[in-house]
């Protein structure tokens, strides 16, 4: 090697190797001045000033993170709660996730579990799963628990609405027929929603939790689309941790158009689905006996 090389060479490693860390500095304020400065940025948050607010608190985590934790668990359960659905998802961690859908579910049901919260909620389980612990264990255990017409509303628009990942939607067929008559009345209005997506998915929910009615279900009509000029091929691999067996694995964003699939049939089913802005969706199935860490699936336009 020439010997200028090397120590050029040299040299980058230590400016890469040195880019990886960066100073932290020391914390702005103690941690009793943090915390009144948390609390006061939670009390005055609106809309005009929540991506200010979110910036500011994200930026004093490095220092004051479990400061924070306390301050939006706290928040959550006074009578202000209402304040935070717009900054609470992008500053959640598992522990405020936790504390968040556990306080809602089980101590302050009639005004912390509510439809308007029901985004706030859900949103926070799917990321945080581990959170949704109470409230799966409570709505799959013995004796059903008795709920009030708009408590049942939420628990079905969260499960309804929670995307088909992991065992979501295994979850939520187990659940829905329990408070059948109200989700049926949370079904029938989305099945009538100007929202394609969701007035087709009510079609199937309603379909399986009415297994008598012989009634087909079909896609609502849609505008006259373009014709399709993208890749007429390509290959979908999953990604993220593994599938347990019976749950699903969703590619999203597919176009709408008609696909030829080459996959490992003996361990996966498929079908599709609508998806959101006139895309369609690849729901994988595990079948197997164990759970799946890899799939790959080649498709192709076909006429």
């Amino acid at each position: 090697m020439h010997p200028g090389l090397r120590g050029i060479i040299f040299l980058g490693a230590v400016v890469t190797a040195c880019a990886q860390f960066k100073e932290i500095g020391k914390a702005p304020f103690t941690e009793p001045v943090a915390r009144q400065k948390i609390r006061t940025l939670l009390q005055v948050v609106q809309p005009g000033n929540r991506k200010e607010t979110i910036d500011t608190l994200t930026g004093w985590t490095v220092w004051y993170r479990a400061t924070l934790d306390d301050e939006l668990i706290a928040a959550w359960k006074a009578d202000t709660r209402a304040n935070l659905a717009g900054i609470i998802g992008p500053l959640a961690d598992p522990r405020v996730a936790s504390a968040v859908v556990e306080f809602s579910w089980r101590q302050q049901r009639q005004t912390a579990f509510t439809l308007a919260l029901a985004p706030v909620l859900g949103d926070l389980m799917e990321r945080f799963p581990e959170s949704a612990k109470p409230f799966l264990d409570d709505l799959l255990g013995q004796p059903i628990p008795s709920l009030a017409q708009s408590e049942a509303e939420t628990v079905c628009r969260i499960l309804i609405d929670m995307p088909d990942i992991g065992t979501w939607r295994k979850t939520a067929s187990q659940i829905l027929p329990r408070y059948r008559d109200v989700a049926e009345q949370v079904l029938e209005r989305d099945e009538h929603s100007d929202d394609r997506e969701k007035a087709y998915r009510a079609q199937v929910w309603l379909r399986e939790l009415r297994p008598e009615s012989s009634a087909p279900v079909r896609m609502p009509l849609a505008r006259p689309q373009a014709p399709y000029d993208g890749p007429k091929s390509g290959t979908l691999e999953c990604n993220g941790g593994p599938v347990p067996v019976g749950s699903e694995f969703v590619f999203r964003n597919l176009p709408p158009v008609k696909m030829q699939l080459d996959y490992d049939t003996k361990t996966w089913d498929a079908h599709f689905s609508p998806g959101e802005h006139q895309t369609q969706r690849l729901v994988l199935i595990n079948k197997s006996n164990t759970p799946q860490r890899n799939c790959v699936v080649h498709w192709k336009v076909v006429p």
